[in-house]
């Protein structure tokens, strides 16, 4: 499901039936083949597995729920823990749906351009002969690594992507996907910020990365209260006037 949600080549249609087919099979016969799966697991399995059912772009809220039920059954210790606000959960990036489509984007282009090319460079540069005095090739072959390092990093963050519906923005309070209208405690013209995913960033329309210092300053904080702001043209202490949704 997670190869199939983040791969573009997969129209809709089939990604679609491709997902209901998956879903049978694990709930099949009160999913036997999950249950057995599960009871050869140890703990530190099941809570990547816990991730991905929670994260999964193709699970009914159903087959999702049946699933927990079982690891809930043999891990139960892996509910208990603390509850940990959204935007300090490190097993979870949120992010628009466009920004993610771009990212998925880049990757593809990564994987399918940028890569072959950089092998055959490699391979060009090895061809030279000599690798310990050819400077070609080590450049190439740093690159390639670069690379390499740059897919398994974006390939590991599409796969805990959770994409922001509006419906995700909490009314009364700043979290992810606020768009927050501040007045300077001093008096003056109102400004307005907004946080999203580290993909949807843009300094310039005062929109920021939830993870950013200057969000996690005001997450969570309500209309009224009192905010320090810390950047170049902005400094000083707003107060929250209103709060609304920037998905």
């Amino acid at each position: 499901m997670e190869q199939i949600g983040h791969d573009m080549r997969v129209d809709r249609k089939d990604r679609r039936e491709a997902f209901q087919q998956i879903r049978a099979a694990l709930v099949a016969d009160k999913c036997k083949t999950f249950r057995a799966a599960v009871s050869q697991m140890d703990q530190g399995v099941a809570g990547t597995i816990k991730r991905r059912i929670e994260q999964s772009p193709g699970l009914s809220p159903s087959s999702s729920e049946k699933l927990m039920k079982i690891l809930r059954e043999e891990f139960y210790g892996l509910f208990l823990r603390a509850r940990v606000e959204p935007w300090q959960d490190e097993s979870v990036i949120y992010s628009t749906e466009a920004a993610a489509r771009q990212q998925e984007a880049a990757l593809k282009h990564l994987i399918e351009v940028e890569v072959p090319d950089n092998s055959k460079r490699v391979g060009a540069a090895a061809a030279l002969g000599d690798l310990s005095e050819n400077s070609e090739w080590e450049s190439a072959v740093e690159e390639q690594r670069r690379l390499q390092a740059r897919v398994a990093q974006m390939r590991d963050d599409l796969a805990i992507v959770r994409i922001l519906h509006t419906q995700d923005v909490p009314p009364d309070s700043v979290g992810i996907g606020s768009k927050v209208t501040l007045e300077p405690l001093g008096g003056g013209a109102q400004l307005t910020v907004s946080f999203l995913g580290p993909w949807d960033g843009n300094v310039a329309q005062r929109i920021f990365n939830y993870k950013a210092p200057i969000a996690q300053e005001m997450m969570g904080k309500t209309v009224g209260q009192t905010v320090e702001m810390r950047l170049d043209d902005l400094s000083g202490q707003y107060v929250i006037a209103a709060l609304g949704s920037a998905v």
